[in-house]
């Protein structure tokens, strides 16, 4: 009061938009808040964390949970964030509900001050909470990671969008050499190959052979990709299993809204399905890897539709189909020789 005395008209002038400021230094009460937080509606918060998982899908959670357990066993400290308001639920928070992994809400994360180390992904395209959070990190010389998250169209040659994927994180890790003829040596600070952590269960499962042949056709044409191509690839697919006489099943990705009229379709997860299946039809897709990881052939269908070349030198771990001809060729080939999947894949 004695130094604001000859600044009265100043006070009265700015009594209302700093009135909370004001009357604290006006008051002769005992002040117990900090001044730093007297103008706050809300104490100030903050924290800190050494590692951010973002995970989007529910095999995101389960490859980065390991990675998270070992950090913690080092003596980091580790939260995970739940974006599934934010962005579409695919699982993501299911393996987490099972673990003592501290889970935030993004919304929160965003109203929280974080100090944090490391922030990673599998997914830094995602325009409304993970691209964000990678630049602002990046801005802030924050480390970022990327880990590619399976069989991948790096340079959107027929995803019909721009998203450049891997490009925003400023470290990568990479399922496999193949990868690295889609990034420059420059662009990234690190890159590293670590394989591809989600096969490893799949590889070490015992393959058991179903008692009666059935094809599993992955259609999955999702997010908006060739979706105009996928009533003439299912309805090919399933003439060729036809003529040979075979059933079948088609496994519904989480976000394929398509009804099947007219076709049978399995309620299975693939990992399930893929289990009571003699062969898989796919176009491109880690359904691919997938199966031949647990010992199921597989075809990959791409009747001149798709441009991207992940699956254009199968070296022998899988068949190739371009038309309903050579498809049925692929498929008596690959039951024929459906032995030695895995030991031909390696």
């Amino acid at each position: 009061q004695e130094v604001s005395k000859d600044k009265m008209e100043f006070v009265e002038e700015y009594k209302e938009p700093f009135k909370q400021s004001l009357s604290y230094f006006l008051s002769r009460n005992n002040r117990s808040k900090p001044i730093a937080n007297i103008a706050r509606v809300k104490l100030y918060k903050g924290c800190d964390i050494d590692f951010v998982f973002m995970p989007h899908k529910k095999y995101h959670s389960t490859t980065m949970l390991p990675i998270a357990q070992k950090l913690r066993l080092k003596g980091y400290s580790v939260i995970f964030i739940d974006m599934s308001t934010a962005y579409a639920d695919e699982g993501a928070m299911e393996p987490l509900s099972q673990s003592n992994e501290f889970v935030l809400k993004y919304e929160e994360f965003q109203g929280f001050h974080f100090n944090y180390g490391v922030v990673i992904v599998m997914n830094d395209w995602d325009t409304k909470c993970t691209m964000p959070t990678v630049i602002q990190a990046n801005n802030l010389g924050v480390k970022t990671v990327g880990i590619v998250e399976g069989i991948q169209d790096f340079w959107d040659k027929d995803t019909g969008r721009f998203r450049h994927p891997y490009q925003n994180v400023k470290h990568l890790m990479m399922t496999g050499v193949h990868d690295r003829k889609y990034f420059s040596d420059t662009h990234h600070v690190s890159k590293k190959v670590i394989g591809f952590p989600r096969l490893i269960p799949l590889l070490q499962n015992q393959r058991v052979e179903p008692k009666q042949k059935n094809i599993l056709i992955n259609c999955n044409f999702t997010y908006g990709v060739l979706d105009k191509a996928k009533d003439k690839w299912l309805k090919e697919a399933v003439q060729a299993i036809n003529n040979l006489k075979l059933s079948y099943s088609i496994t519904q990705h989480p976000q394929d809204t398509y009804e099947y009229k007219g076709y049978k379709k399995t309620d299975l997860n693939m990992y399930d399905a893929l289990s009571e299946s003699s062969l898989l039809i796919s176009r491109f897709s880690s359904a691919i890897i997938e199966a031949i990881s647990m010992g199921v052939p597989a075809v990959y269908y791409n009747p001149n539709i798709e441009a991207v070349d992940k699956f254009t030198e199968p070296m022998g771990a899988f068949s190739i189909a371009k038309d309903t001809k050579s498809l049925i060729e692929a498929i008596k080939y690959e039951l024929q020789n459906s032995s030695n999947v895995r030991q031909r894949s390696k």
